[in-house]
């Protein structure tokens, strides 16, 4: 089982949908060279919190929620370790144990998935 961890100030949420949009063309089957839209996650609880808490600082006070994920096999994702997918296209693998390994650190790197995937869990809510 692996599982990832995605940072929202939307509660309630029973599905992570992709809506940040690629500036690239993407090699992954199927996906052409239009842009697609993807979400972004991380393989460490501790890096979702440290993200809620770098995004709402923004916003003011708030209410930021972890929503834990488990990964379906064979679903693609894109792994981008120190750097993010703005600067250069990841690594895409269906490598379940590349995934839980991968090091992402909290200001640079992260997981993005290309397809909506359904929450576990609330890990956790987290008052600012």
């Amino acid at each position: 089982m692996t599982l990832l961890y995605h940072a929202s100030p939307i509660g309630g949420l029973e599905e992570i949908k992709p809506m940040k949009e690629t500036k690239k063309k993407l090699p992954i089957g199927g996906f052409g060279d239009e842009p697609k839209k993807y979400a972004c996650y991380t393989n460490d609880p501790i890096i979702a919190f440290w993200w809620a808490s770098h995004l709402q600082a923004d916003r003011g006070s708030g209410v930021w929620y972890i929503y834990e994920i488990e990964l379906p096999p064979f679903v693609p994702v894109e792994i981008c370790v120190d750097y993010f997918h703005f600067e250069k296209v990841g690594r895409f693998t269906t490598n379940r144990e590349e995934v839980a390994k991968a090091k992402i650190d909290k200001d640079s790197g992260e997981i993005n998935v290309y397809e909506p995937l359904s929450v576990k869990k609330v890990f956790a809510k987290i008052e600012f």
